[in-house]
């Protein structure tokens, strides 16, 4: 098939070359600055069909037409709709606050030279706009946190923060086997990256449906 195809290219390639005493050299001329350019193409766009391999059916011999550089994939929000779990809004609750528990433990060794560094949290960052309904629960579980923990100087002004967590609600899996995340982030004013905590939670083959 990749022979039949370069065949194809280079009579597609002569055909661009305009009149009989114009070869394929001279479709790439030299302006005055030496650099070549390539002429507009006379070629019409159209869409590329070559015969793939030659194969036996039923004992007949037949060639089997493929449209190159086309496909149809099944829409990822019809792939969450036919999918065979349920995953609920405890269960992003749950990876939101693991992740947060995680942030916990390592921010006293951050923050320990400037405890009452303002910090500003941003709204979780939804990657996957196609993730089953519920999903909110895991940026309540952040905040929730955050703001409990009595850990952060939270100010609601951007501009006057020294820190800013941001968090992210993503699949790394697919909707048929999902991989629910929860990333945090810490940033300084200097937009410098000073910290990042990420759980996952996963359903449990064989079992009743559960996630850990």
């Amino acid at each position: 098939m990749t022979k039949r195809l370069f065949c194809l290219l280079g009579v597609v390639l002569l055909s661009g070359c305009g009149t009989a005493s114009t070869t394929i050299f001279d479709m790439f001329t030299s302006d005055n600055d030496g650099y070549y350019e390539q002429p507009a193409s006379t070629v019409e766009h159209q869409e590329l069909v070559v015969p793939d391999t030659t194969y036996i059916a039923d004992g007949v011999a037949a060639t089997e037409n493929v449209v190159v550089g086309k496909y149809n994939l099944v829409k990822r929000q019809e792939r969450y709709d036919n999918a065979d779990y349920t995953i609920t809004s405890q269960d992003y609750w749950t990876v939101g606050m693991r992740a947060s528990n995680s942030m916990l433990e390592e921010i006293p060794g951050i923050f320990a030279e400037n405890k009452d560094a303002p910090v500003f949290v941003e709204e979780t960052v939804v990657v996957d706009r196609y993730l089953p309904d519920g999903y909110y629960s895991a940026e309540k579980a952040f905040r929730y946190t955050v703001e409990g923990s009595k850990m952060f100087n939270l100010t609601p002004d951007k501009d006057k923060a020294h820190y800013v967590l941001k968090s992210y609600i993503n699949n790394i899996g697919t909707p048929e086997i999902p991989v629910i995340s929860y990333r945090i982030e810490l940033f300084d004013k200097n937009n410098k990256k000073v910290g990042e905590w990420q759980e996952n939670i996963r359903q449990v083959l064989n079992d009743d449906g559960s996630w850990w």
